[in-house]
């Protein structure tokens, strides 16, 4: 092992940085020659970052690594050559090449041993290293100045206090002296009694001196917050740059996820990438790389029909999703908009009807921005096919809770036969936050401004039932209405001379806050204004706290809990007027029962386990005449099956059950090692509602599947 490769754990966080540009550069590179394989100029780029990867490989000492980029280097040399032309297979077999050389550096990066220099690495990401451009750096030197200049002016300012002290002290003691002698002198001695009277004189002119110097002094150090404040505005702004990177940081990789998803689900698609260069927090963007991955892919798999399907239609047969970011004041919006399908209010209606969110009288009352929102529930779908795509019922509301957890916000719009825009709607940075400060029987809250819609009063004679629960009217809506202190079930006040008293003749604050398209109206006792507070989380020290997302402390000390608004707006869907909903979890359900119907012992056993340590009661059969006898005895919530067993294969055990009237609506999924696209057709013709193969098992995704059919 040579010495490069000896001192490499020195080297690897900046070999990381470099390595994953080069990774980046290759990617876009082979997607750009798959769609027009003549472009000479991209070919040497190819080769240039192929070679220059395989020569920094090589002096770290990962020489297994170096092999395959060895094999890059080669394909992009014949192509250079004209030995070999950028068809399909030529890119196919480059990609791969480039996935493995991927998968073998993120084996570095999570510190596991390299296999052919036996060395044992840090993970890269102990110490994590962000590129900054030199002016930002001038700039923040050229403030750190600023400040220096204000400590100086300060110290001179301290001085002139102190020498003011000192003339003060000189003043008493010449008063002093004016003391000790005014007595007896204007008595006995006229001369005397004229020396003191000019002294006393002195002491006026004196005294007016001083008033003034400590008058003017005064009004400059008062000046100096004010222009400190503004100085630590711009200061606090640049060192949030430091932080800032493009959003090509993530989106760099995205074609690549869409053309192999489009590949796989036969269709046809191009993704159009705008405004990559606006800049957001690197912690904002670490957490929403994985939810523009699963939105992009629900747009492929659920948006964009296939070709045949687009071109009856009228549609272009290759489809179109659009990426753009772009910055809007103090926030960056994101948007993933597709040419496909559309999502049918209608469809997510009956499906919200069927899993009984809501009451009926409400839903007929929402509109459809209110329908949409309902996309991101948990286990919301109108979808009956489960794929190993999507369609689970499951990732959405992961999206929105991960954004609302940078601070954001998820919204979404969609027409049929036209397509669906969702929008993500970020803060720059996460670490300063606005908050309305609210008050509620004699305590301090803070709502998060970018959740507050607006501040109403409404007499509590004016306050409207909605069923069991109290409602209020806003902008041509009817919002639920919660009481924040029952909500938060703070303690009353004591009765006493400083407790304001309220009468349905005075008007209560109501702040009408949210996410996405729900509004709710939070009765509180006072608003006293906006805060820009640094919040701290509490999960660390406390544990997770009901309707808390973390704090902050005031400038005269007190401490500030920050409101978690997402846990209170879906708190007072099920709030009524006699009773408060958990302030955390689910009501306990009563344990359901699935039939397990597989004929190898093995697979039965294994998701047997799985199934009864996640709290499920499961009977087994062995075949679909097995399970069907077992049905005649006993009752079960849900079927999970294999397809290929003896005497009764799946599907037609599938098929006997639809033509049974006790067992027409059991959901069934299939778990089977058959793959194949006509196979998982024929699963859901013959009735199953959701199809899981074998080589791609997830337990996750089994019980995620099993919760939202189950109900």
């Amino acid at each position: 092992m040579g010495e490069a490769a000896a001192n490499a754990p020195d080297f690897l966080a900046l070999f990381k940085g470099e390595a994953q540009d080069y990774l980046v550069t290759l990617n876009k590179g082979l997607l750009s020659l798959e769609k027009k394989p003549d472009q000479p100029a991209v070919i040497d780029d190819l080769f240039r970052a192929a070679h220059t990867l395989k020569g920094a490989l090589r002096m770290m000492g990962y020489m297994d690594i170096q092999d395959n980029a060895h094999l890059l280097e080669d394909i992009f040399g014949k192509m250079r050559s004209g030995e070999v032309s950028a068809t399909a297979v030529v890119i196919t077999q480059a990609l791969k090449t480039l996935d493995a050389i991927t998968a073998q550096l993120d084996t570095l990066w999570q510190g596991e041993r390299s296999p052919k220099t036996e060395m044992q690495l840090a993970p890269a990401s102990t110490e994590e290293y962000i590129r900054i451009p030199a002016s930002r750096i001038d700039t923040l030197l050229n403030l750190v100045g600023e400040l220096l200049i204000y400590k100086a002016k300060t110290s001179d300012h301290g001085g002139a206090l102190h020498q003011l002290g000192r003339q003060a002290k000189t003043f008493q003691q010449k008063l002093h002296a004016v003391g000790e002698r005014i007595g007896p002198l204007l008595v006995d001695s006229p001369q005397e009694a004229q020396e003191v009277m000019e002294l006393l004189h002195q002491c006026r002119v004196d005294a007016e001196y001083w008033k003034d110097q400590a008058h003017a002094l005064d009004e400059r150090i008062s000046s100096k917050p004010m222009q400190l404040d503004s100085l630590m505005d711009e200061l606090q702004f640049k060192i949030k740059q430091l932080r800032m990177l493009p959003c090509a940081t993530i989106f760099d990789g995205l074609e690549r996820l869409v053309r192999d998803v489009a590949l796989q689900e036969n269709k046809k698609v191009t993704l159009v990438i705008e405004g990559a260069s606006t800049e957001l927090d690197k912690k904002v963007l670490e957490g929403v790389k994985p939810c523009l991955i699963h939105l992009l892919r629900n747009a492929v798999d659920h948006g964009i029909e296939l070709p045949d399907i687009r071109r009856s239609q009228g549609k272009p047969k290759i489809g179109t999703i659009h990426l753009r970011a772009r910055q809007q004041g103090s926030k960056v919006l994101i948007e993933i908009q597709d040419d496909g399908q559309g999502i049918d209010p209608q469809k997510l209606k009956e499906a919200a009807l069927r899993k009984k969110m809501v009451p009926e009288q409400e839903l007929q009352q929402m509109d459809k921005l209110q329908l949409m929102d309902f996309i991101f529930a948990p286990g919301f779908s109108t979808r009956s096919v489960v794929t190993d795509i999507s369609g689970r019922g499951v990732g959405l509301d992961v999206v929105r809770r991960e954004i609302e957890h940078l601070k954001g916000q998820t919204m979404v719009r969609s027409e049929i036969g036209k397509g669906t825009t969702l929008t993500l709607e970020l803060p720059l940075t996460i670490a300063i936050l606005k908050v309305l400060v609210i008050e509620v029987q004699g305590q301090v809250f803070g709502f998060p401004a970018e959740r507050v819609e607006e501040i109403i009063s409404v007499k509590d004679e004016n306050i409207q039932w909605l069923g069991n629960r109290t409602a209020v009217r806003w902008r041509d809506r009817t919002l639920a209405l919660v009481n924040t202190g029952d909500l938060l079930k703070l303690p009353p006040l004591q009765d006493s001379e400083d407790t304001l008293t309220t009468s349905t003749s005075l008007a209560s604050p109501i702040v009408i806050a949210g996410y996405g398209a729900r509004r709710v109206g939070f009765k509180v006792d006072r608003v006293r204004g906006e805060e820009e507070v640094f919040l701290k989380t509490l999960e660390n020290q406390l544990g997770k706290l009901a309707y808390i997302s973390g704090a902050t402390i005031l400038g005269n000390g007190d401490i500030l809990p920050i409101l978690n608004v997402t846990d209170m707006v879906q708190a007072s869907q099920t709030l009524s007027a006699g009773a408060l909903p958990p302030a955390a979890g689910r009501a306990k359900k009563e344990p359901r029962q699935i039939l397990l119907v597989d004929d190898s012992l093995t697979s039965r056993e294994m998701q047997r386990n799985i199934l009864e340590s996640h709290g499920y009661r499961v009977v087994t059969a062995v075949d679909g005449l097995d399970a069907l006898e077992k049905l005649s005895q006993k009752s079960v919530h849900i079927v999970v099956s294999d397809v290929e067993m003896p005497r009764m294969g799946g599907f037609d055990f599938c098929r006997a059950l639809r033509l049974r009237a006790e067992t027409k609506s059991l959901p069934l999924i299939f778990v089977t090692s058959l793959d194949k696209e006509e196979e998982k057709r024929e699963g859901i013709e013959a009735g199953g509602q959701a199809y899981i193969t074998k080589g791609k098992f997830d337990q996750n995704q089994l019980l995620e599947t099993i919760e939202r059919l189950a109900g």
